[in-house]
């Protein structure tokens, strides 16, 4: 199963470079109508994902939780939750268990975000990037969340008239995916393209040892030092980095969920 999405010519790249695929969650046997994303990894390894925006879940640790509204995409801030849910920017409090169901977790809001169609990304071990249109300015901004924001709620690193898909990066140099080119900040604001695309990248994730993994309708792909490549077949699927390990949920009736062990090996064979 897992080498019928690998695509042609990748294979091998990916066995030399010592990749280990295998699946947290296969793909189910049957179709389901649950509507699931892929929010984040946290500090221990465990994916965590939002089913019809509010039933949140670890499938590792047998961990589910009920959101009191509905969430959109989870960070960490060391070992503190950072949610995306709507306008907001917060965390969640779990509840006490409940017999009748899944423990409720409250949202506290830690700041709103003046963007529209805004992501979030982990930026560091500190901080998390937020990304996305801010219609005061007419332009699209990518700011910082925690420790290096200071006392101000969010410090913008880059601003810039494209629109931003998502964002990435390590706090100091950033990346942004816009139509079908991948742009690197650096730490002074300078911009510059790092991969150009044949089709629009909808997501990026920052890959360890340097490097990133992009996602376009069709494929998953990997940017470095040498020419971009594709890596699995699948349609939009969303991605998440965590030390190590690249998590590929793939959409559709059936899902999937994908760990692939090993990927900062791609950086050391010079991929």
């Amino acid at each position: 199963m897992i080498a019928a999405i690998l695509l042609a010519g990748t294979a091998l790249a990916a066995s030399a470079a010592g990749l280990q695929p295998s699946w947290v969650l296969p793909p189910s046997a049957e179709a389901t109508a649950a509507d699931a994303v892929l929010a984040g990894v946290d500090p221990s390894g465990a994916a965590w994902l939002v089913l019809d925006g509010r039933i949140i879940a670890a499938p590792e640790g047998n961990v589910v939780l009920l959101a009191d509204r509905a969430i959109q995409q989870l960070a960490w801030i060391g070992s503190k939750p950072v949610v995306r849910s709507f306008e907001a920017l917060g965390t969640f409090v779990p509840g006490a268990p409940d017999a009748k169901g899944p423990p409720e977790a409250r949202f506290k809001p830690i700041t709103t975000v003046p963007l529209t169609s805004w992501r979030m990304a982990p930026a560091g071990a500190e901080d998390v990037y937020v990304a996305g249109y801010n219609p005061r300015k007419r332009l699209s901004q990518i700011a910082v969340v925690g420790s290096s924001a200071g006392s101000k709620p969010l410090r913008v690193l880059y601003e810039t008239p494209a629109q931003i898909a998502d964002v990435a990066g390590d706090g100091t140099t950033s990346y942004f995916a816009s139509g079908p080119a991948i742009w690197k900040v650096d730490a002074e604001g300078s911009a510059s393209v790092y991969s150009s695309h044949a089709r629009p990248v909808r997501s990026i994730a920052a890959a360890p040892g340097g490097g990133l993994f992009f996602v376009t309708d069709t494929v998953v792909g990997y940017a470095g030092k040498s020419a971009p490549f594709n890596l699995l077949r699948c349609s939009r699927c969303r991605i998440s980095v965590r030390d190590d390990d690249l998590y590929v949920l793939f959409n559709g009736p059936r899902g999937g969920l994908l760990r692939v062990r090993g990927v900062r090996s791609l950086a050391e064979a010079g991929w």
